[in-house]
């Protein structure tokens, strides 16, 4: 495995989410991770809000930005083979391994 270039997770607050403390938008949002786990990303400097460092305790307003800066994470390589299940002049199916692309995305582009 290696490790991928990180990701970063932007959104546009909402009118459902004005009024909120960024930490408690956070795990609202992205339910997958803890508070306790938002607050060590907080101070690892992996969130803005309006491309300042977030402390988590600020209050969300309508219109402003968010971004978490995902670390780069060891990543399985993509496989590249397929099964030819059926061709014919209008269809074609495969049979594709989990992981392997079925859009074109840069990610994914040497």
């Amino acid at each position: 495995m290696t490790l991928n270039r990180g990701f970063t997770y932007r959104a546009q607050i909402g009118p459902d989410a004005a009024g909120r403390r960024v930490r408690d938008h956070l795990v609202a949002a992205y339910a997958h991770s803890s508070s306790a786990v938002w607050h060590t990303r907080l101070d690892a400097g992996e969130v803005e809000l309006d491309d300042l460092l977030a402390r988590g305790d600020e209050t969300l307003q309508n219109g402003q930005h968010l971004a978490w800066h995902r670390p780069p994470w060891d990543e399985p390589d993509v496989p590249l083979t397929f099964d030819l299940v059926h061709e014919d002049a209008d269809v074609v199916a495969v049979a594709k391994p989990a992981g392997l692309p079925t859009i074109s995305w840069p990610r994914y582009s040497s």
